[in-house]
């Protein structure tokens, strides 16, 4: 493995996402980790695959590779930061969750990608930690799935306040498939 440098495209929220991948190959990155979100590739939005399609020309054409990330914050909740999550407790929302995974995993093998990254969630009070680690290893097995038929891995981040939030959290889903973002 060699290792290569990537920027994430939070660091441009303020311009058009093909104005900061040219602006990213100018400076120097390998690659992108794409942040799927309202301003940078909407994927809830109608029109997304033809972006994705769009996308994967110029970043070949500059020689990027790529990982998806899907930290948005407020794009399947504009009123709750990163809801619904994988330890939502509503069946539905967790869903929605899934489903945006998914997407995410449709857009990244457009472009190419290597990964899709993605995290847990925070439970909300009352949440069960055994249901909701249940609900984590429910949707990280469906994201291994459809990542693997889509020739991508599956990179769960483990992030401090979340329900997987350290290294042992992660080692501790021992999931085949499954890798550390």
């Amino acid at each position: 493995m060699t290792l290569r440098f990537a920027y994430n495209t939070n660091g441009t929220a303020n311009h058009r996402l093909l104005d900061a991948v040219h602006l990213i190959a100018d400076a120097g990155y390998d690659g992108i980790a794409l942040t799927l979100d309202h301003h940078h590739l909407d994927p809830m939005e109608g029109g997304w695959r033809e972006r994705a399609e769009a996308l994967a020309l110029v970043m070949r054409a500059r020689g990027l590779g790529c990982v998806i990330e899907t930290g948005a914050r407020y794009l399947l909740d504009p009123r709750a930061k990163h809801e619904p999550t994988l330890v939502t407790a509503s069946p539905e929302g967790r869903g929605l969750r899934l489903a945006f995974l998914r997407r995410a995993a449709e857009i990244g093998s457009i472009l190419g990608a290597e990964a899709v990254s993605f995290w847990a969630g925070v439970p909300r009070p009352g949440v069960d930690r055994d249901a909701a680690l249940a609900w984590v290893r429910e949707g990280c097995a469906a994201m291994v799935e459809t990542c693997a038929g889509l020739g991508l891995h599956a990179s769960l981040e483990p992030e401090p306040g979340m329900l997987i939030e350290t290294v042992d959290d992660f080692a501790a889903l021992a999931m085949p498939g499954l890798t550390l973002a």
